[in-house]
């Protein structure tokens, strides 16, 4: 909007914390200087290359390696009693969440990156490294492999995405934080 006047003050002083959502290591050196946090979303490839941008920009300007802001990546989870179960529920809501995604983009006049990060199917999302479906053991072991690989030090779950149903969602949240979440601490 323009000329639009906020009256409204952000509860926390100065600011509430920074996010960004870098896609690219100039963007990751950037939240450094802010002082921000990051996001991203894209393939574990990518994100290796933006922490490492982060991080040195933040040792560069004198930051201390235990202060230094959150890294994070962004991914679909499933947890489930067993890896068939988690992707039956992912497979049926990730195809709803897909096609929602790219209807998104093309109302908005802008072509969907086909393929480029979100694939048509969970199994080419899961292949590329981008989701996991699968038992609180699968879980971990992914969420342990993605962090070796990318350098981050905070994990984002889309736990309801697409057509998963409320009780699935809750229960993937519920083993998550009772059996993935402890081997983290």
């Amino acid at each position: 909007y323009r000329n639009v006047r906020i009256a409204a003050e952000p509860l926390q002083k100065p600011h509430p914390p920074l996010w960004t959502a870098p896609i690219e290591p100039s963007r990751a050196a950037d939240a450094a200087r802010l002082k921000a946090n990051m996001v991203t979303l894209i393939p574990n490839p990518g994100i290796k290359a933006l922490t490492d941008a982060y991080r040195a920009q933040w040792q560069a300007q004198g930051g201390a390696a235990a202060d230094t802001p959150l890294m994070g990546v962004t991914r679909h989870v499933v947890v489930a009693d067993s890896d068939a179960k988690a992707a039956e529920i992912a497979h049926g809501a990730y195809k709803a969440w897909r096609h929602y995604m790219a209807f998104l983009w093309e109302w908005s006049g802008i072509a969907f990156p086909i393929g480029m990060i979100y694939p048509d199917d969970f199994a080419a999302l899961q292949g590329m490294g981008m989701g996991i479906a699968g038992t609180p053991e699968t879980v971990r072991r992914y969420i342990a492999s993605t962090v070796a690989q990318t350098g981050v030090t905070y994990f984002v779950c889309d736990f309801a995405f697409g057509s998963i149903p409320y009780a699935d969602a809750s229960r993937s949240v519920e083993l998550f934080a009772k059996d993935v979440m402890p081997a983290f601490r």
